[in-house]
């Protein structure tokens, strides 16, 4: 049996792994930056009377490469995509992404506050060892 590779953006299947990873990493993902947002809303397209805009532009990263020479990832560049909106989400599409959402920011909620407890124990067992335990050359008496 052969080892296949899918690709985890577009799952096209390779028989190579740097095939594969050529692939993923040259797909465009959304930027993660606010810094164009005017520019960017002033080239959305309305239609009179319509909810949702026609068209709007969307800033996009172009993918991460790997650079050898530099033995890191370049930069990212900002570019743009046009997206062509047909219809809002149907309801139970939605709900099912406010859910997802929901249960993503709780968990993360969750896993601060287990975070500060653990670091607040920490803290306190460091205030409640006495001083004196520690004496000639490190050993512990007791």
């Amino acid at each position: 049996m052969r080892l296949k590779y899918v690709c985890e953006k577009c799952g096209l299947v390779f028989d190579s792994g740097e095939d594969c990873t050529k692939c993923e990493d040259g797909h465009v993902n959304f930027a993660e930056t606010d810094s164009y947002e005017p520019e960017v809303k002033a080239r959305s397209e309305w239609n009179p009377g319509v909810k949702f805009p026609e068209r709007i532009i969307v800033p996009m990263s172009n993918g991460r490469k790997w650079n050898n020479e530099k033995g890191r990832y370049d930069e990212e560049e900002c570019v743009f995509g046009i997206y062509e909106i047909v219809n809002e989400l149907n309801v139970v599409d939605a709900d099912a992404i406010r859910k997802e959402h929901d249960a993503r920011v709780k968990k993360e909620q969750e896993d601060m506050e287990r975070w500060r407890q653990m670091l607040n124990e920490k803290a306190g067992k460091l205030e409640q060892e006495p001083q004196s335990a520690l004496c000639d050359g490190g050993e512990m008496h007791g």
